[in-house]
Parts: structure tokens; sequence; C-alpha cells
């Protein structure tokens, strides 16, 4: 049985990338009832076959509230019978993690007229199965029967609900029970995926059904600690001139040495209010994106006006005031489905260079989401013995940056086991300078940690042959 055509709208987590962020894809499937009846059978805009097999539907994230998560799989074109699983989200908190699969990493990306997809050359299917779940509940097509959930939405609820629809897909596709398996994402997903790995392996510690064999994680941009992650955005301006050095020295003293912590002084929060306003119409998650930026200002009119969240003080469990400057990288996640509009697809303007703000704006879904969790270390220490973990970071993204991350890893005390070197690839053009890494260890699993010259927030929008190398490497075992 056919079900409706329907009309996704994918809003990119910056809002301001492309004109392939934010289009409109039309999505034919077959009512769910076996993994077989999952088969996608028709992607209008696309000349020719799949080439792969396919399938879309329903997960259950948690029986007893009804929460559903809506999944996009597709088979890999090497070796499907042996590569391994990769489960990717988006971050936010709101993303559609079909935004990953149609913009950045996916099978098919969304061609500039909004209307048509092309197939990707550096799709991560190429070598991995991979399956792309839009969560939380109130994501995209991903619902709960209990609509309370859509208002106390959090990292311990995302988590859990990860780990029970990882469970379900191999319960329905039970010939990746075994298989190697990794969890993967970015931005927020900082937060999900580290929490939800270790829900996975407690989860098998546990005897829960299938057994999952977790053996690594990839994350991009990702959200990590809250004082490293803030207290490396002033020195991230300044290194790329968007201030000046004589008014950050100036800020540092103001700060007394800490943007974070004293973020509140009135001397620091002039200065952060000033560098917040002075780097002007530009995109932070991607600083020279030829893009004009839709500003924090009507950011934070949408978060407010569409979406609740706060964030919990680890030692009141109150909610705390943090500086818009701090909380770029919880902007403008929002998706939303939108089943037969027949007039949407004119009101987005698909031959805007550009995101159009107004468009975008009337599509967001309400959810309330709170952060639990200001920093994601502890779970990195518990998960190292266990897994390996990949920590990759375009450099030119301001929002969740290298600098903060590097900071973030070195508060977890590793043996440094490669020192700051480059990694290349072949390319088109010969061999280039994909990046820079790290390595560290700790009993006996790795964290490493990749740069992605010119990339951005979204590594694979901008670098998709830097990531594509880099991401077959990881999980062929040698890395880059």
């Amino acid at each position: 049985m056919k079900v409706p055509n329907v009309l996704l709208i994918l809003a990119c987590c910056s809002l301001s990338f492309s004109a392939a962020m934010g289009q409109v894809v039309i999505l034919q499937m077959v009512n769910a009832q076996s993994s077989q009846d999952h088969l996608v059978t028709q992607l209008p805009g696309l000349n020719g076959n799949i080439g792969v097999r396919s399938y879309t539907g329903y997960l259950l994230a948690n029986a007893t509230r009804g929460r559903y998560l809506f999944y996009w799989f597709f088979e890999s074109m090497r070796n499907p019978s042996k590569d391994p699983l990769i489960m990717w989200t988006n971050g936010g908190p709101g993303c559609s993690s079909l935004g990953g699969e149609a913009s950045e990493h996916g099978l098919f990306l969304v061609n500039a007229d909004g209307s048509t997809i092309t197939r990707n050359p550096y799709s991560w299917n190429r070598v991995s199965n991979i399956l792309y779940i839009e969560q939380p509940v109130g994501v995209g097509f991903s619902y709960s029967n209990s609509t309370d959930d859509y208002q106390n939405l959090n990292d311990v609820q995302a988590a859990s609900d990860m780990n029970n629809a990882l469970r379900d897909f191999l319960t329905r596709f039970p010939q990746f029970i075994g298989r190697e398996t990794y969890l993967a994402g970015e931005s927020y997903g900082g937060v999900y995926v580290p929490t939800t790995a270790y829900n996975v392996i407690e989860g098998n510690g546990k005897g829960q059904q299938p057994f999952v064999n977790l053996v690594g994680i990839l994350v991009g941009n990702g959200v990590t600690d809250a004082e490293a992650d803030s207290n490396s955005i002033p020195p991230m301006m300044k290194y790329h001139s968007l201030i000046s050095i004589k008014y950050y020295e100036e800020g540092y003293k103001a700060c007394q040495g800490d943007f974070y912590l004293n973020q509140n002084l009135p001397a620091c929060l002039n200065f952060l209010n000033d560098i917040n306003n002075a780097m002007g119409n530009i995109n932070p998650y991607y600083i020279y994106d030829s893009c004009p930026w839709l500003g924090l200002n009507l950011q934070q009119k949408l978060k407010t006006s569409e979406m609740t969240f706060q964030v919990l003080d680890p030692k009141t469990q109150k909610p705390m005031k943090m500086h818009p400057l701090f909380q770029m990288y919880k902007h403008g996640g929002w998706s939303k489905r939108v089943a037969n509009e027949k007039n949407f697809a004119p009101r987005f303007e698909t031959d805007a260079p550009c995101v159009p703000n107004q468009s975008i704006a009337k599509y967001f879904r309400i959810i309330n989401y709170t952060q639990v969790y200001m920093t994601i270390l502890p779970f990195y220490a518990k998960l190292l013995p266990h897994i390996r973990i990949l920590v990759y970071s375009g450099d030119t993204d301001m929002v969740v940056n290298g600098l903060g991350t590097q900071a973030a890893i070195d508060k977890l005390q590793l043996q440094e086991t490669s020192s700051w070197r480059t990694w290349e690839f072949d390319s088109a053009l010969g061999t280039v300078v994909g990046g820079y890494i790290r390595k560290f260890e700790k009993s006996g699993k790795g964290l490493t940690f990749v740069t992605v010259r010119g990339a951005g927030h979204m590594v694979p929008l901008v670098k998709p042959d830097s990531a594509f190398y880099m991401f077959k490497n990881f999980i062929d075992g040698t890395c880059c």
C-alpha cells in the first residue's frame, strides 16, 4: 500500500549554507509492516534507478510512551554483507538527520533547484551501511503517542531512545546483528553520540537484546565541554582577525582570564556583547561562507518563539543563564514535515542563492529540550576502554571550533601516541593536505583528533572528498 507523497523540509542547522539546504524532497514509500515493506520504491527527481537497497520507516524508541523514530537506511555499495553499520544523527537539538543525507554524505544530494537530486560521488555508503535517524521525537517524522513528550525532551531520554531504536533496527534487519557498528554525528551530536554509545555498552552488559557490536564512534565539530567550547570562541575570533588583538587582550583582562566562568561580570559581559555584534553579517558556522548570516538576533527570536532550550546548572540542576555567544550551537536546529503542502515550494523561493529567512521560519516544530550534560568528558573516559573514538573538526567553524575541542580533550589527560602532523589524501589535484591529526590512547583503545582544512561546522558539506577519505580510513582501521 502506498502512502501519500510527503514534503520533507530539511532545515539546515546554521540556516545559511546554500540553497541546497532547506529544500524540498519528495519521498514515496510503502507502508511499514516488515523490513521488506520498508523498501523505498521511488525517488522523484532522480534520473535512473536508486542503485542500492534502501529502506525507510519507524523504529520503536519507547514502548511505554509510544515513541517512534523515523529512519532512512542505505546498504553499502562496496560489500553490504561485510561492511560496518553506521548510525548517523545530526544535532540541534532539532536538526533532521535527513539533512546529513541530503546535503552532506548521503547517496543523493538535493540540487539547488529544490526539485531534483543527484548522486553523491563521496557518499559514505560507498563503504558502509548507513542508517540515518531523526531524533529526538518531534524532529522531522519522528513522533510520540504521548504528546507531552515534545515538551519534556532531554539528553538522558534521547540517548535511551537511540539505543532502543538501534536494537529495534537489528531486530528488523537481523543480518546486522554482530556486525561492527559505529555511532556518528555532528554538532549537538557531540552529546547524542557518546551518551548513546554509553547506553549501548551498558545495555549490552545488562543483556539487552539484540546485542550491538559497537566498535567506535565519530563526532564532528561536536559539543564537548561547555567551559572549553565557550572559552575558545574569543581566541578563535582573534586568530581569524574577526576582532583586534588589542581588544581581545582588553576583554581577556575584563573577563579575568575566563570568558565562560566570568561571563556575567559587567565588564566581561560588555566585551562579549561587543564582539558578538562586531563580527557582522558572517556565518559563524563557516566563517568564509559567501552567504550572509541570518544573525544571532533572528536566531534568538526564532528560538524563543518556536522552541524552548534550557541548560541545567550541573550543581543546582536549575536552568542557568548563558551568553548568546556561547549558545550558537543550539540555534537554528529545527525541522518539520509538511504533508501534501502544494503551495510550499513556490514560497520557498528555491532560486535564491541562500536559504530565505522568512520561508524557513514558518516551518519549525515547537519542542522543549533540556541540556543535562555540560561536559561529555566523563562519557569519553568511560568509553575509551571499550571502543575507538574519532573526533574531527572543520577548521573554519567558530561555533564549535577545534581550539575548544582540543582543550577539552586535553582535560582527559590521555597518553599522546602521535603528535601533531599533517594527513594527506589523493584528490583530482594530486596529493593534498587534508588537515592535521593527533592520536591518544587509554587502556589499549584510541582517541584520534583530526582537523579538516577549509571545512566548516558541517564538514562533508564543504569538503566532501576530505571527509570521505577520513571516514573510510577510520572505519577501515587505517585512519588518516
